[in-house]
């Protein structure tokens, strides 16, 4: 709430918080952990140019992976790339330096959470 005063007359004025940049960045390297038991931790590297996205996703045992069709729509993100199991499809909720969501592929549907390294924005 803030107070005026107009050619001497007093007014209240509310104020409304301004509505924040909620677009998130997919870009930068991603830390995760999964449920899936073959593919517990790694990390995911995303680079855009242009509005284009590209990235890998390395597991815990070293070998990288393109990802490909990377869209990322106001905070969520979906990717997928193949995995020993065949193609794995990633949909996530992107929330500042972190996310959560769940991989998808023919050995089920596990969850992933990852925290995005502040050094790699």
């Amino acid at each position: 709430m803030r107070y005026v005063f107009v050619d001497g007359n007093f007014y209240k004025i509310e104020v409304k918080d301004e509505k924040k940049d909620t677009k998130a960045t997919a870009k930068g390297t991603w830390n995760y952990t999964s449920e899936n038991p073959q593919d517990k931790s790694g990390k995911i590297d995303i680079k855009e140019d242009k509005g284009k996205y590209s990235g890998t996703i390395t597991s815990a045992g070293g070998k990288d992976v393109e990802l490909k069709d990377i869209v990322l729509k106001e905070n969520s993100l979906t990717f997928s790339f193949e995995g020993t199991g065949g193609k794995q499809e990633v949909t996530v909720k992107i929330d500042s330096d972190s996310f959560d969501g769940t991989v998808k592929g023919s050995q089920g549907s596990f969850s992933i959470k990852a925290k995005r390294d502040p050094k790699s924005k």
